[in-house]
């Protein structure tokens, strides 16, 4: 799974992207695990960038990085979705093009 966006650094906006294995564990939660990590076309230390973000960034509850063991995870549970609705994943395979997210009610 890629990840783009830009951010600003020193007054310019940088293009970057983030390659990762995207699985999902038995609880319909999402882990990525970051392969690559572009800014521009230089390439950057993964864990250091994660501990960065992770102290810098503030980042939605939801989800959680951990640097140590290069990981980013998703709480499906903890998504933002009301007190009506709740999501789980259920399967992420890229390859057949097969991303299913399964909704309803709490």
């Amino acid at each position: 799974m890629y990840l783009y966006g830009n951010q600003k650094v020193f007054g310019s906006n940088i293009n970057f992207g983030l390659l990762t294995k995207a699985q999902v564990i038995k609880n319909g939660n999402l882990l990525l695990k970051p392969r690559k990590l572009v800014a521009g076309s230089l390439p950057l230390p993964i864990p250091i960038v994660l501990s960065y973000v992770k102290a810098t960034e503030n980042i939605p509850a939801f989800i959680k990085i951990d640097p140590k063991r290069n990981e980013i995870f998703v709480d499906m549970n903890e998504l933002p979705t009301g007190r009506i609705f709740a999501f789980k994943a259920e399967e992420i395979n890229l390859k057949q093009d097969r991303i299913i997210f399964r909704g309803g009610l709490k």
